[in-house]
């Protein structure tokens, strides 16, 4: 980004009618595209360590106080993208892709 801060992006992808999927957190069950969702899959990342922890704490960091671990301005966008696919006749018809925004609320400002 110009201003030197980072956009994460973090996309779950989906095809043909697949629905969002779910996780157990705590004891509540959460949904794809939820806060409490991503933030589980984060903080799991970070628990895992190497690439992936650096990349988890990263998320969290930017989600919570809107800044990676280094102190660069950082934010997440977290989208779900969805690919139609039919079965139409012999063989499957992928359609086009789209993409829609989850509202990460709780995110810094």
């Amino acid at each position: 980004m110009p201003n030197g801060s980072l956009r994460f992006i973090v996309v779950e992808a989906k095809g043909g009618n697949s629905p969002l999927g779910t996780r157990l957190v705590n004891t509540t069950v959460e949904t794809q595209g939820t806060p409490e969702y991503f933030e589980a899959t984060a903080e799991s990342m970070r628990a895992r360590g190497g690439d992936a922890g650096r990349v988890g704490s990263d998320l969290l960091r930017a989600f919570r106080v809107g800044k990676t671990s280094d102190g660069k301005p950082a934010e997440v966008v977290y989208v779900v993208v969805r690919t139609p696919i039919s079965s139409q006749g012999a063989a499957p018809r992928v359609g086009a892709a789209t993409a829609k925004q989850f509202e990460l609320t709780g995110q810094h400002p």
